[in-house]
């Protein structure tokens, strides 16, 4: 993945199919998705290091409180290594986060 910039990516929203693609600043897109087993399935074309999984939590269109169930099913096939960039690591890249602090 490329190295982020210090500011919020700009997001660029398509709401009837809960898809946002975040322009990064230095040309990259990254997308996520809240409960698409397809888009899992298809990781690859989009690239596992250009995904992001959400909960979008409090929204009343969020997987809460069965965020956990709905990983476990979308995730199901995939390696354990590519489901932990789409779930956790990119957003963490992305916003370089300090998991520490």
């Amino acid at each position: 993945m490329a190295q982020r910039t210090e500011t919020l990516p700009r997001p660029i929203v398509d709401s009837e199919r809960l898809f946002l693609a975040v322009a990064t600043g230095d040309g990259d897109r990254i997308a996520t998705f809240i409960d698409d087993p397809l888009g899992v399935k298809h990781r690859h074309r989009v690239g596992v290091e250009n995904m992001m999984w959400s909960s979008d939590h409090p929204h009343t269109v969020s997987t809460w409180p069965h965020s956990q169930e709905i990983i476990a099913r979308d995730f199901v096939r995939v390696p354990e290594d590519e489901k932990r960039k789409i779930v956790r690591a990119n957003v963490i890249g992305l916003y370089n986060l300090d998991l520490a602090a």
